[in-house]
């Protein structure tokens, strides 16, 4: 978790960018966007986002001065993530990518900025993912999913999607990482209050 100090340092940094960068970061969409590119950032260089083709919007970790803050660094990307869809459920563009900070990383190939210019819209489909990597087995390798997946899923998920333990081995082959595109109409196929449930976590 970041010091006042680390927090002060990351708003001198982020004025830096300076006024030509700072309408990229408020709310540059509407609902007929046809697809808004989310990043969750912590420390990482995100100059890249500049060729994106898409409006882009940047979260910082508890960065009070940034734009897209999110208070506490937990939980990873997701807190990010999960911030944006319980915040902007009701106005969300056409489809939304979440990606992390980096352009290039060992769970993708290529340049992350390639991939996110040369996707095809409207999905079809309610998941893509950009990366490469596969989940492993849960019951094959229970060790990395175990003791807390079980416990968070009793207390936020299994209202929605019952049981873990009736699902079967979930997770397999499954891509893992959170780096994905999905639209609209999939993310609102869930209440807004699951969304909620799982950032409050």
């Amino acid at each position: 978790m970041r010091d006042a100090r680390s927090s002060l340092r990351a708003c001198r940094r982020l004025s830096s960018y300076g006024a030509r960068e700072e309408g990229r970061h408020m709310h540059p969409w509407d609902e007929s966007t046809p697809l808004l590119v989310v990043v969750s950032r912590y420390g990482e260089d995100v100059a890249w986002t500049k060729e994106v083709k898409h409006p882009v919007i940047v979260y910082e970790k508890e960065t009070p001065c940034a734009a897209y803050n999110t208070p506490k660094n937990k939980a990873k990307e997701a807190s990010s993530y999960l911030q944006f869809l319980s915040e902007h459920y009701n106005h969300l563009p056409e489809h939304v990518a979440f990606t992390h900070g980096s352009d290039t990383s060992w769970h993708h190939r290529g340049f992350l900025c390639n991939k996110l210019n040369a996707v095809r819209l409207p999905a079809t489909r309610p998941y893509k993912s950009f990366n490469r990597n596969r989940l492993n087995s849960i019951v094959k390798h229970p060790q990395h999913y175990f003791p807390h997946l079980p416990i968070y899923w009793s207390q936020t998920l299994e209202p929605y999607f019952g049981p873990m333990d009736k699902l079967g081995d979930f997770t397999l082959n499954y891509k893992g990482s959170a780096q994905f595109l999905v639209p609209r109409w999939a993310i609102q196929a869930r209440p807004r209050r699951l969304f909620q449930e799982l950032y409050d976590w």
